[in-house]
């Protein structure tokens, strides 16, 4: 993780993967999948934010309203694959594409706390460039 503090530029340097995928009836699919999981996890984490009016009506109603995460700017994830055929079902498959959106949120905010040299990790998601330029950890949990 790259962070500069003044600006709030952070770039995404490594994002490793570990995952049990049952059983992959087709490991090109299967990583692609997991991928463009941790691109879409990775593009939360930074950009895309669902904002609201006071009266709970969004205000981020297309995407010409939010930052959105493009391919060209997601790192190229390192998998780390585990093949443990299910025991749930007879071809012995799991669901792999939305599990590797889960964790990115959580993974890129410890990064950029430990960059910045925060005990503590920020309270909201995303940590957009402007959330970040001149933060401090009073928003932090």
């Amino acid at each position: 993780m790259a962070v500069d503090p003044e600006t709030g530029s952070i770039e995404v340097v490594d994002y490793a993967i570990g995952h049990d995928i049952g059983r992959a009836l087709n490991p090109a699919i299967v990583d692609g999948q997991v991928a463009g999981g941790a691109a879409e996890g990775i593009a939360n984490a930074l950009l895309t934010e669902m904002t609201f009016a006071p009266d709970g009506q969004p205000l981020t109603l297309t995407l010409a309203d939010y930052l959105a995460g493009t391919a060209d700017g997601a790192p190229v994830p390192r998998l780390v694959e585990r093949e443990m055929p299910s025991p749930t079902n007879p071809l012995g498959i799991r669901g792999v594409g939305e599990s590797a959106a889960i964790a990115p949120p959580a993974a890129i905010w410890n990064a950029v706390a430990r960059a910045m040299g925060w005990d503590a990790v920020p309270a909201r998601i995303p940590v957009t460039p402007a959330a970040l330029a001149g933060a401090d950890t009073r928003n932090c949990r």
